[in-house]
């Protein structure tokens, strides 16, 4: 038993190290890269997703493939990644659950897909990200309809949307994330 936890140790200290070796220079919060790379720490996401986004790179963006890691590598990176407010189960108000999808679908699904998936823009590049398995907390949320994204199509909704709005879009895009 002792040895197994031993491995498991092992493969989050693994993990932690890459990230912070090959990751934590663009995905810091307030980075200047143009579209940002997102600070991880304010998402949820999937070990797949992860490794898909690792091997892939993402078109338009600054985020490389990473061809140079052993697959072993890439793995452990997500799994630290994917741990990140894995335990995150907040309360979900029902009313504002209900607000935010209304919203939802009439101003964020035509990018970002019915579903959260972000395959219904086409060819934009950068792409949306799917929201049901790259999802976004709500502060993170809020914070990206208030100031959008540079050099994307995600432009600002400040001034479109009340600060309620905004919050129940946060909650609803929640519920959109796939365990």
């Amino acid at each position: 038993m002792f040895w197994f936890l031993f491995v498991l140790g092992e493969r989050t200290d693994l993990g932690r190290v890459l990230y912070e070796r090959e990751c934590l220079s663009c995905h810091k919060p307030d980075n200047r890269l143009e579209p940002p790379a997102p600070p991880l720490e304010l998402y949820r996401t999937t070990e797949d997703y992860v490794l898909k986004i690792m091997e892939e790179g993402v078109p338009g963006s600054c985020m490389p493939r990473f061809q140079h890691l052993k697959e072993e590598e890439r793995r452990a990176i997500s799994r630290f990644v994917a741990s990140f407010n894995s335990d995150y189960n907040p309360d979900l108000p029902k009313e504002l659950i209900r607000r935010g999808e209304r919203i939802y679908y009439d101003v964020c699904a035509p990018c970002h897909g019915d579903d959260g998936s972000g395959s219904t823009f086409g060819d934009e590049v950068p792409p949306p990200p799917d929201f049901r398995r790259f999802n976004p907390l709500p502060e993170r949320t809020i914070e990206i309809l208030n100031s959008g994204i540079p050099k994307t199509s995600m432009y600002s909704f400040r001034d479109i949307l009340s600060e309620r709005d905004k919050r129940a879009v946060a909650i609803y895009i929640l519920t959109l994330f796939e365990r």
